[in-house]
Parts: structure tokens; C-alpha cells; sequence
């Protein structure tokens, strides 16, 4: 059985504690005014190389050879935002378009200037 690392560090222990001291007589309605925001990826499953088993003096037969591997693996970045009484839409956030991955400026359009503006513009409204 492997080692687990734990989930949260004693540095962030102590930091979580230590807000919950400093914060601990605010009232209700000071955390009913907040939003949160989250945000997670998740992943299809990932196929696995075929295992061949073979013999010795088979290694460059072409039925043991596997000629290209693709993980056959998918992404799909997801959002949301709750509050008192609230909770957004979940988000599918696209990663198409210029450069790879989820970038600064993909974050910016669909996260900021999307999700969260339309949220500040409703309760702000």
C-alpha cells in the first residue's frame, strides 16, 4: 500500500485556525454576502497500453509491437459559484482556440468577463 500525502498541510492548519479565531464573531449576514468559486477538471478514463507477454527473440515481431499510442484521454474544465440563496449555472469552460491548454486570456473571457461579471452585474444590478 502506497504512503498518502495528507490532504491539508499543518502550515494550512494553522492558517485555517487561525481565521477561524480571528473571524469567529462576525455574523450571518457578513458570510451571507460573500460568493464562492470553484472550479475542477475532470478526466475520462485513460486507456492503458496493451501488455503483450512474449518470448524470447520476439521483441520485433509486428503482432508485439503496438505502433502508436494515444491515451484516448479527454479534459473537460468545469465552474460554478455559490452564495446564500445562489448557486450559478455550472460552466463547461472551452479550451479551443488559440494556444493550448486553458489560458490567461481563455480564463479572462470565460471566467471573469463571463461567469462572475454576469453573476456582479445581476446582484449589483
Amino acid at each position: 500500500m502506497p504512503d498518502c500525502k495528507p490532504f491539508i498541510s499543518h502550515d494550512n492548519k494553522l492558517k485555517r485556525y487561525s481565521f477561524v479565531i480571528a473571524n469567529w464573531d462576525r455574523t450571518k449576514e457578513y458570510w451571507r454576502r460573500g460568493f464562492y468559486y470553484d472550479e475542477t477538471t475532470v478526466q475520462s478514463a485513460l486507456r492503458r497500453r496493451l501488455k503483450i507477454l512474449r518470448k524470447r527473440g520476439e521483441r520485433r515481431r509486428l503482432d508485439c509491437i503496438q505502433f502508436k499510442f494515444q491515451s484516448g484521454r479527454t479534459s473537460m474544465h468545469c465552474a460554478a459559484v455559490i452564495g446564500y440563496n445562489f448557486k450559478s449555472k455550472l460552466v463547461i469552460l472551452s479550451t479551443e482556440g488559440e494556444g493550448k491548454g486553458f489560458t490567461q486570456e481563455k480564463y479572462e473571457k470565460q471566467v471573469l468577463r463571463g461567469l462572475l461579471g454576469e453573476i456582479c452585474k445581476e446582484k449589483n444590478g
